[in-house]
């Protein structure tokens, strides 16, 4: 999957069925917790669906639907106006494929947090193995309690809690690392070498709150968070 500049005023997403993500190259990790917005980007659509109907013509504006073999391709207003066409994303994430969405930093993949063959992907992916933590994508503060043990209420003499700095940065572009609930899904993936399947509980997970009205949109009609990890640039890959 290739991501290309689209116009400004734009987004899109891409979503691939399992069988159709190639493996990363490289698996370069970025460490800041707040990164600077990227441009938009997409790769190239030309068929657009009707709003009335799946398929149909025509869908009007810039924003449209089309697919290639396992990948369905999706542009949309920035702003999230036609979040309509998001329907067939969020069933096609639901079964399992990859997403390439955006967010209020950089492009993500994203897939289901109890989807074990998307899971599998995203790592395969990333070329990262079970202890490679990733991030949630969630919808709110009650996602964020479902599945860790909440923010510490420690705190250290001079300094703001964690709870009420959380309340000041999110929604936005910024990752906080907190403890695993119960609720979170563990990691099992496929070693290479035996075939057997390795699960590892995790102990710790980034959580964000994206202030993107497409992320938000596509979390809103999602019953979970998506686990997510970052796109990279293409002069990193």
């Amino acid at each position: 999957m290739s991501a290309h500049v689209l116009a400004h005023g734009h987004s899109a997403v891409v979503v691939a069925s399992s069988r159709a993500v190639p493996r990363a190259r490289t698996n370069r990790p970025t460490a800041p917790t707040r990164r600077p917005k990227a441009p938009a980007r997409d790769v190239t659509t030309s068929a657009k669906r009707g709003k009335g109907g799946k398929g149909g013509g025509g869908g009007g504006g810039a924003g449209g639907t089309a697919v290639a073999g396992d990948t369905l391709h999706v542009t949309l207003e920035a702003d999230g106006s036609d979040d309509w066409r998001l329907d067939d994303v969020a069933d096609a994430i639901r079964a399992g494929g990859v997403g390439i969405i955006p967010t209020d930093s950089r492009y993500a993949f994203v897939v289901d947090l109890e989807s074990r063959d998307g899971v599998q992907t995203l790592y395969d992916l990333k070329g990262a193995g079970n202890s490679k933590p990733l991030s949630i994508l969630c919808r709110g503060f009650s996602d964020i309690d479902r599945y860790t043990q909440g923010f510490p209420d420690n705190v250290v003499a001079g300094r703001q809690q964690p709870f009420k700095l959380a309340r000041k940065c999110l929604p936005g572009p910024y990752t906080f690392i907190l403890n695993a609930g119960k609720d979170l899904p563990k990691v099992c993936l496929v070693d290479p070498r035996s075939k057997a399947k390795n699960c590892k509980v995790r102990k710790t997970v980034g959580v964000r709150v994206p202030n993107h009205p497409v992320t938000q949109a596509l979390l809103a009609r999602l019953d979970r968070p998506l686990l997510c990890g970052t796109v990279p640039n293409l002069d990193e890959t």
